[in-house]
Parts: C-alpha cells; structure tokens; sequence
C-alpha cells in the first residue's frame, strides 16, 4: 500500500465500526489540494484499500463500507479492535462510578485491570506527530491513567495495597501530574512495609512539585 492509503486505513481503525465523512479524511491527508483533486485522491486510496483488504467483495461491501458522503471499517465476526476494547472498559467503569454502587466493585476491578491490559502505550506511535493522531493519542494516554489511578484507589479500599501501588505506578509513568494518585501511592508502600520504595515515591513526587513550583509542605503519607 502507499503511503496516504495506509494512513487512510488507520484513521478507519481510529474509529472503527463506525463512519468518517469523507471531507474528514480529505482534510486530514490532502489539506493542500483544491477539493475535487482531494476528492479523487480518496477515491483512489479507498479503491486501493478495497483490492488490499477484500479483492473479492463487490463495490461498497465487504471490509470497506461506503454509505452517502461516509467510509467505514468493518469489523467481521470473531475481530476485535484493542482501542474499541479499551473504551468500552473505560465507559463501564464510568457508569458503575457514577450510579455510586458499592456493590459492583468487583465489576470495576475487572474493567479496569482489562483497560489496563489492553492499552500496550501510545496510540500509532509510527505515525509520529501527525495533528490528525496527537490529540487522540494524548487523549487515551489520559484516560489509562485515569484507569491506573481508579484501580489503585479501588484495590487500597480491598486491602491490596501491593496492586494498588502497581496500577498507581503505571497511571504515574503515563501522567505524574496527579496528585492524589502520588499520596495514594507512598501511603500503599508504607502499607506493605517498603520504606525505600516510600522514600522513592515521595522523592518523584516532590520533583514533580517543583517543576510545579509548588513546594510539599503538607505529609506525603497522607493518601
């Protein structure tokens, strides 16, 4: 495949199962081009993608949908999309978090540790930074620590604070900017007796204070 279909398939698989209106995917690849070249460009690189993809499937069928002014990856029976996967966890924990139900913190837990699991680092890193992945790339990034922080705090309730104080590091490593989750963390390391993996924790989180400009005056214990 060239270049610009290749890219044109990721932004699909960006959004998976669902449509990309096709001046989307023309401002994204062909942002220079007077609108009908644009156009054409497209038509070429789906055309490409469809021989690619499913060279027996007819015009507007198979891997590769078209409805009106719209393109859409398919998703056969048995595939899975790791991105769809991981939002779909995401918004489970999201709903249980806010109905307030204690009693579905098993259901959590699960969600969260396949969030985890699902999200290996940076969304299409070979693409660099492409404007047209950046944003989303940051934006998942955000939402694994947001799950890391979430398990951390879920298992310290349970009683596990040596999960806790794995999720919390990796919700760390993908964003030190949060400080409850630093708290957390310290006082999940004090909890198992690690008093060097505690001072380590309160060292990193004061370095990130003062990159803040803040200065930690207040225990660091204190989750």
């Amino acid at each position: 495949l060239r270049p610009r279909a290749r890219t044109t398939l990721r932004l699909l698989a960006l959004h998976a199962g669902r449509p990309v209106h096709r001046e989307k995917l023309v401002d994204v690849l062909w942002p220079d081009l007077p609108p009908a070249a644009g156009m054409h460009s497209l038509q070429v690189a789906v055309s490409s993608l469809r021989r690619f993809l499913d060279p027996a499937a007819a015009r507007g069928s198979g891997l590769l949908a078209r409805a009106g002014d719209t393109y859409k990856l398919m998703l056969p029976p048995g595939s899975r999309s790791d991105l769809a996967e991981f939002e779909a966890c995401l918004r489970v924990f999201r709903e249980l978090r806010a109905a307030g139900s204690d009693q579905a913190a098993d259901t959590v837990v699960v969600a969260l540790r396949r969030a985890l699991a699902v999200y290996r680092g940076d969304l299409l890193p070979e693409d660099g930074p492409a404007e047209w992945v950046v944003g989303e790339r940051d934006r998942l990034r955000l939402d694994a620590a947001e799950a890391g922080a979430a398990l951390g705090a879920v298992e310290m309730s349970r009683a596990d604070p040596v999960a806790a104080a794995e999720a919390l590091e990796r919700a760390l490593r993908l964003d030190p900017f949060r400080d409850p989750a630093w708290r957390l963390l310290i006082a999940a390391y004090q909890a198992v007796g690690d008093v060097a993996a505690a001072a380590r924790a309160r060292r990193d989180y004061a370095r990130v204070l003062a990159d803040l400009g803040v200065e930690l005056t207040t225990p660091a214990a204190t989750p």
